[in-house]
Parts: structure tokens; sequence; C-alpha cells
């Protein structure tokens, strides 16, 4: 057996750059994926902090549209501690998330 196919074999990597910047792109994408869900999270409590205001003389959709967007507020803040985001991102998602918080507290969420 030659080298190559040794290589090919054990999957060893010679090129020690080529594992750095396959890690960098791995690490860029896990970080825009956690962004995404941190958006899509806020995006999915508003919507249930929307219901929860209209659901009108429905006290059980009304409680439980309001403990939905909750828990959607309660994830955002945990996965926002696992990922770096720029200024904009952060802003982004700061924003969102006061608004979210806003109504939750219109909605009589203690906080």
């Amino acid at each position: 057996m030659g080298a190559t196919s040794n290589l090919l074999r054990t999957g060893s990597n010679p090129n020690p750059q080529m594992r750095v910047e396959d890690f960098s792109q791995t690490t860029r994408k896990l970080k825009n994926t956690h962004l995404r869900f941190i958006l899509t999270e806020l995006a999915a409590g508003l919507t249930f902090a929307s219901v929860a205001r209209n659901a009108g003389r429905s006290k059980e959709n009304k409680e439980e549209s309001r403990a939905r967007a909750r828990a959607a507020y309660d994830s955002v803040l945990r996965f926002r501690r696992r990922v770096v985001l720029t200024e904009k991102e952060s802003e982004r998602v700061q924003s969102k998330s006061q608004e979210l918080k806003g109504r939750l507290e219109a909605l009589g969420e203690k906080f």
C-alpha cells in the first residue's frame, strides 16, 4: 500500500491549514445557525404574544399563548449567551427581545 492509500484509509489530513479552515467555516455556520434560531424564537414569541393579546374572552387560549411567548423569550436568553454576535446582530436581537419583553409585561408577565 502506498502513502496515498494509507492517508485515505486512516482519514489523516496532511494539511493542518485545511483543518483550521474547516473549523473556521464550521464555527461560522454554527454561529449563523444560532442567530437564525434566536431570531426565529423571537418571531415566534412575538406571534404568540399577539395571539394572547387578541384572544378575546378565551382565557385558556390567552394563557397558553402567553406561556409559549414567555418560553420563547426564556429560550432566547439562554441561547444568546452561547454565541458572539456582531454589534449589528446584537442590536437586532436586543431590540426584538425588548419588544417581546414589553408585550409580555403588557400581558401581565413578571420579570
